[in-house]
């Protein structure tokens, strides 16, 4: 079938820059600043800054070494280790959250039950044991200086500790189950004021949110959730996000898309901020607030910003080749701060800022597998932002083209087209999708 004379060189110009190993990339927004990657296995298994100024780290090295306590003073530039923060009753300890409530308070809780405290930034410590030595304190959160709560893994139904005198003493709270419901544990938590707490409930059938005003004294429960929760966030009392990571299902065995969801009444609805598809598609990992208007989400490879409280957000790529996780801290008058489990820190080089607002270029199209072989059948996904005209075809190198979807208008959301490739011979093919606004290329192998 012909198409326009135009097409023929556009194919040839993208089919020169995809295979050439010299094209021209887009530049990341964050650099590795510090690699802590050596030839012991190094993670870094938690983040969290006082300031724009004040941040810590926990870093482990290899297998059946101390978790050792990274701070900066000057916005990560420089990462220092504190000394001496070992547990007497724990001297190897495994720490897998951090709290940097004020320059000088840290608490750290891990393995063993041990809250670990510093009232001085670090030159002093303390250990205390506030659950059983086999319990695991799996995430602290500090509202403020003096207040916060710990969650409590590894028990069923679970607790969470609080405390309201800076980590110097803590009180349990059993983990509220709505009345009916079965085998809920505790997923994620959250408190954005005092005595303001949050919790994630989940199972393999059922979700639910619980939370409470009053210190846990008593607890509202919200089931009406964004598909596959799996953090919580909260800026105030009453506004706060959920991101999600609901499954792809396609021929290449799945994965997630990314969806940050916004609640303006404390849970009872919610409403989608962003509802994409990445490529790698391994969902999201981590979000802060400065304030109400300015966020970062992360996921792998990439960073979410915002600086309109949600109306809009902005990818960030990373320069990042592998799957470990991101964690995020953002404060006032900061670019953010991010790190990976893999040992290394970021550092913010785009061009964008907090002040800026850019949406997402929208509709996203993603295509998998990209390299298709005898029997396999690829899913092209993509997301419409509002309705639009959508037409798809197959375009070989010389040009032929073959019509996959004629050009039909389509609601927004999420859709999916799998590609009936037939009997083409092994060689590079192009997607073509039109919108009628513009074309979109997709390359992909077929390898008989």
């Amino acid at each position: 079938m012909a198409i326009n004379n135009y097409f023929p060189l556009l194919i040839a110009a993208y089919a020169f820059f995809y295979c050439s190993t010299t094209s021209n990339a887009q530049q990341p927004d964050w650099i590795t600043h510090i690699n802590y990657t050596d030839s012991q296995l190094t993670l870094i298994t938690a983040l969290d800054c006082a300031d724009s100024a004040n941040c810590v780290i926990v870093r482990k090295y290899g297998f059946g070494y101390s978790d050792t306590i990274y701070r900066t003073t000057d916005g990560g530039l420089r990462w220092n280790p504190i000394p001496n923060h070992y547990s007497p009753n724990f001297p190897y300890p495994r720490y897998l959250s951090i709290a940097y409530p004020s320059s000088n308070l840290i608490l750290a809780c891990g393995d063993s039950g041990l809250v670990l405290r510093s009232s001085d930034g670090g030159l002093s410590w303390e250990s205390k044991r506030v659950v059983s030595k086999q319990l695991q304190l799996e995430k602290i959160i500090m509202s403020t200086p003096q207040h916060g709560i710990i969650s409590v893994n590894y028990i069923y139904p679970g607790y969470i500790m609080t405390t309201s005198d800076s980590g110097r003493t803590w009180d349990s709270i059993n983990v509220p189950v709505p009345p009916g419901v079965q085998k809920l544990g505790l997923s994620d938590i959250h408190s954005p004021t005092p005595n303001v707490f949050y919790c994630l409930l989940r199972s393999d059938t059922a979700r639910a949110l619980a939370r409470s005003d009053n210190g846990g004294a008593t607890w509202t429960y919200y089931s009406q959730l964004p598909p596959d929760p799996i953090v919580i966030y909260f800026t105030s009392s009453m506004n706060g996000w959920l991101l999600s990571i609901p499954q792809i299902p396609d021929s290449s065995g799945g994965g997630a898309r990314d969806v940050i969801s916004k609640t303006t009444n404390g849970g009872a609805t919610w409403e989608t901020s962003l509802d994409t598809i990445f490529e790698s598609r391994l969902g999201l990992s981590g979000i802060s607030f400065a304030d109400s208007l300015n966020g970062l989400v992360t996921g792998n490879g990439r960073v979410y910003r915002t600086s309109d409280g949600g109306n809009t957000w902005k990818v960030e790529r990373v320069d990042y080749s592998n799957i470990f996780r991101l964690r995020v801290s953002y404060k006032p008058h900061s670019k953010g701060v991010l790190v990976d489990a893999g040992g290394r820190v970021f550092r913010y080089v785009g061009q964008s800022s907090s002040t800026e607002v850019h949406p997402i270029d929208p509709p996203s199209f993603y295509l998998a597998p990209n390299a298709v072989s005898a029997g396999v059948v690829p899913m092209l996904s993509y997301q419409l932002p509002k309705p639009a005209v959508i037409g798809i075809s197959i375009v070989s190198l010389t040009g032929e083209e073959t019509i996959l979807q004629q050009a039909m208008e389509q609601d927004a959301g999420l859709h999916q087209l799998p590609l009936q490739i037939g009997d083409l011979p092994s060689g590079l093919y192009f997607i073509r999708i039109n919108n009628h606004q513009q074309n979109r290329v997709i390359p992909f192998q077929v390898v008989r």
